[in-house]
Formats: C-alpha cells, structure tokens, sequence
C-alpha cells in the first residue's frame, strides 16, 4: 500500500501553502468544503470525529464545529505539522488507516478524504474500511473516484498513467457491504465534470 510521504515538515509547508493556490484548485476545495459541511448539517453528523488521514488538516476548522476531532496520520512530518500548526489538543498520532490502535467503537465517526483513490487494490480498500467501520459506532464519511462513462471515454481517448483508481458505483457498494458498511449517500463535487464522490456510509454489522 502506498501513501504519499513527505520527507520533512517543510515538504508539508510548502503543500499546504501552494495545493489549492490557483482558481481551478480554490473552487474545487470550496465546492469540497461546501458539500462536506452540508452533510454534517444534513444528517446530523456529531461526536467524537476522527479524521485519516489528516494530512495538514485542511478539514480541522469544519470539523471542530460537529465535535470532538482527533487526528492520524501515516506521515510523521504531517503529524508534527498538525500538531504544531492546526491543533494539539488533542494530538494527531502516527498510524496506518488499515491499522488504527483505538478501541472498538472509539468514535461516533470517521472522515477519510482523498485516500481511497490511491489505494488500487481491492481487497486493500475493504481492509481499510473495515477499519474504520471497527472504531466508529455510527457513521462513516469519505470520498471516492467514481467512474461514468464520460470518465471512460476520456480514459480510452487519453492514455495516461494510472495514479487514480476509479471505481463503478456497483462496485464501491459491494465493497462498502463486505466491509460490513452500507451506502446512505453519494454526493458528486463537481457534476458531469469530475469523478470525485463523498459518500456517507452507516454500519451493517460490527468488524
């Protein structure tokens, strides 16, 4: 499984200042911000709140307004930059998404936003959302690529590498119910335009 690492805490400075600088990029981060809150508004979503992986946690400030937020991350740099730049109390923790060390149930929910997307394996994803179905008592919100035939279209006219693993909704529902998870709602960021989902799963059985 692979993540992106940064390799000092400038790397992460320098990401946080310059990712969604230009006007393309600020629309499609206020459009992703937009939804996410009216989600959390919509269904009520409160409580304890634990954001994997928090990356330099873009999502701390929305979050803070449904509840307590704790933070994970793979990368130690961005464990330090969280911790010293977004929030300390309570303090991100290094840790894998497939493998958090918190108790069943430790969570009312769980945030995990532009992850799954870089996990190309299937069996992967599942192990990841089990997790997260492990340690949240309620819900679970995060984001996929989800492809349409525009996307395979555009695909088959421009070959590019695969960086992003976009899946068919038929698929991301079979994976979400193995992991014992059931999708509730899916929400497109920019319709008809990009392939990027938020989905808000709930439990069908404890892992």
């Amino acid at each position: 499984m692979t993540y992106k690492i940064w390799k000092n805490q400038e790397q992460v400075e320098h990401y946080a200042r310059r990712r969604y600088k230009t006007v393309d990029q600020r629309w499609v981060s206020n459009r992703e911000m937009y939804l996410v809150n009216q989600l959390f508004q919509k269904y009520q979503l409160k409580g304890t709140i634990l954001d994997v992986p928090s990356g330099f946690g873009r999502f701390n400030k929305l979050l803070n307004n449904y509840g307590t937020v704790y933070a994970a991350d793979l990368n130690h740099f961005a464990v330090l930059y969280y911790n010293e730049k977004v929030c300390e109390n309570p303090p991100a923790i290094e840790a894998r998404a497939e493998d958090l060390p918190f108790d069943d149930n430790n969570f009312s929910g769980v945030f995990c936003f532009r992850l799954l997307q870089h996990i190309h394996n299937s069996n992967e994803r599942v192990a990841i959302l089990k997790e997260f179905n492990r340690v949240s008592s309620e819900w679970v919100v995060a984001s996929f690529y989800v492809s349409s035939w525009l996307h395979s279209i555009q695909r088959a006219i421009v070959k590019k590498p695969a960086k992003i693993t976009m899946i068919t909704k038929s698929q991301l529902m079979q994976e979400a119910q193995t992991a014992g998870l059931q999708l509730h709602s899916m929400h497109s960021v920019l319709p008809g335009l990009h392939a990027h989902r938020i989905c808000l799963f709930y439990m069908l059985s404890p892992f």
